[in-house]
């Protein structure tokens, strides 16, 4: 076999080139009018919900005017209340949210699995804290997440990853809240 100028078998080379071509060419057509990720990005687009509906003029769900930008649109037939709604509800609202690209695989990550939802749960947690799980018992994630936050303000100043992200879910629900509970 006579190899090539990289040193590589002539087959070997002229093989990397046709696939370096094919893969190419398949970028081009599949993705001819999307931007490429960054690396180390999400796959999943991640908009904000800010970003979606302006604030200035909120988009009521049933007041006549639900158009493209209207989360009453993103979840029809369904009513959402978030002041009263069960965490195993709460992990497949949230996943919804991360396939549509709304929140980040973290914030999803942070909503949908709850402790309670957790099958150890009254071996671990629910024996050091005397209460069972009750993953089906609806609650106020609200007030839960903003106690959550306080929490972490307060004893946990310096991580400000986790009070950031706190602060997106709390923000989330509250908008979440004001779109689609009826």
């Amino acid at each position: 076999m006579a190899a090539g100028q990289s040193g590589l078998p002539q087959w070997k080379t002229s093989w990397a080139k046709r696939s370096d071509q094919l893969i190419s060419r398949a970028n081009q057509t599949i993705n001819a009018d999307q931007p490429q990720p960054a690396p180390g990005r999400a796959v999943v687009p991640y908009t904000l919900l800010t970003d979606m509906i302006p604030l200035a003029s909120p988009i009521l769900p049933g007041a006549g005017n639900d158009d493209a930008g209207s989360l009453s649109g993103l979840f029809p037939g369904r009513r959402i209340d978030v002041r009263w709604i069960s965490p195993s509800d709460m992990a497949e609202i949230s996943l919804d949210l991360y396939a549509m690209g709304l929140v980040t695989f973290e914030d999803y990550s942070a909503l949908a699995y709850h402790a309670e939802l957790h099958p150890e749960y009254d071996r671990t947690i629910g024996a050091l804290t005397g209460q069972s799980a009750a993953p089906e018992r609806r609650r106020d994630l609200i007030v839960e997440w903003t106690d959550k936050k306080t929490f972490l303000q307060k004893h946990c100043p310096g991580n400000r990853e986790l009070i950031n992200q706190s602060e997106r879910i709390v923000s989330l629900l509250c908008m979440l809240d004001h779109h689609l509970s009826a």
